[in-house]
Parts: structure tokens; sequence; C-alpha cells
């Protein structure tokens, strides 16, 4: 497999995941610390499977895939702060793979900017279904309560 097969299949969990989290009301000033978080724990997972890639077992891909999911349920449930322990579990993948470390940055950057991708296409969705744009901004949320007279649940 070429790198760029490679760094596209490596960073594709990373736009799917955000694909199904993005269709929430998350601000865009989340998403895009999501997306950033994504490639940053991508990068260093194919790092560290650079640096020790033989210490590394690859772990089954169906485990990966079902503590995503579980961690999506949790996400959904529980609130945002489940959402900020994905891009960790997802770079799981990456530290297995045992990529060269020249292919750490690419794959960061393909993994970021899938992210991205999904987090947008998941903004489009939430518009279509519920009619209203997610937040630019988390200050926004606040300022749209504020006005309706309500206080945010802390």
């Amino acid at each position: 497999m070429n790198i760029l097969d490679s760094t596209f299949v490596l960073g594709l969990d990373s736009g799917l995941c955000c694909l199904i989290v993005g269709i929430t009301a998350l601000p865009w000033s989340t998403r895009l610390k999501l997306a950033l978080a994504f490639g940053i724990w991508d990068m260093c997972g194919s790092l560290a499977g650079a640096v020790c890639c033989d210490m590394v077992p690859a772990p089954p891909a169906l485990a990966i895939w079902l503590c995503c999911a579980v961690l999506l349920g949790l996400a959904a449930r529980v609130g945002v702060r489940w959402i900020n322990v994905l891009p960790a579990v997802l770079s799981l993948d990456n530290l297995a793979a045992g990529a060269g470390v020249n292919d750490a940055i690419a794959d960061g950057v393909s993994s970021a900017t899938l992210a991205l991708l999904g987090l947008s296409v998941g903004a489009i969705l939430f518009r279509l279904f519920s009619g209203a744009w997610p937040q630019a901004l988390d200050a926004d949320r606040l300022r749209a309560l504020e006005a309706d007279g309500l206080k945010e649940e802390q």
C-alpha cells in the first residue's frame, strides 16, 4: 500500500466517527478543536508505532470499532466530555500500523482533514434535521441562552 492509501485508511476512522458526532449542536469552535485533536493523536500514534512497532501487537479491528461504538453511545447519553476521549481511542490503529516516522505528519494531516470533513458534513445533516445551524462559538450559545432568559446548567 502506498503512502496516500495508508494515510487515507488510517484517517478514515476519524472521518466516520466525526460524521456521527457532527450531527449534534456542537459549536464550530469545538468542532475545530476536535478535528485538531484527531490529527495530533493520530500523528502521535503513528510516531509511537514507528518507534516501537515491534513491541505493540496489532489489536483486532473489531475491538477498536466496538470501543468506539461504546464511547459514541456514552457521548450521546452522558455529554460532550466523552467526545474528547475519541481521538485517543481512534489513534490505536495508527499505533499498531507501524508506519514510518516520515509518514506520521501525513497521517496526522489526513486524520485532521477527514475529521473536519466529517464534522462539516455532520453539521449539514444537523441543519437538515433540526432546521438550525450549529452555533459559531461557545460564547454564541451562552448569549442565545441569556437572550432567552435561560441559564446553562453546569
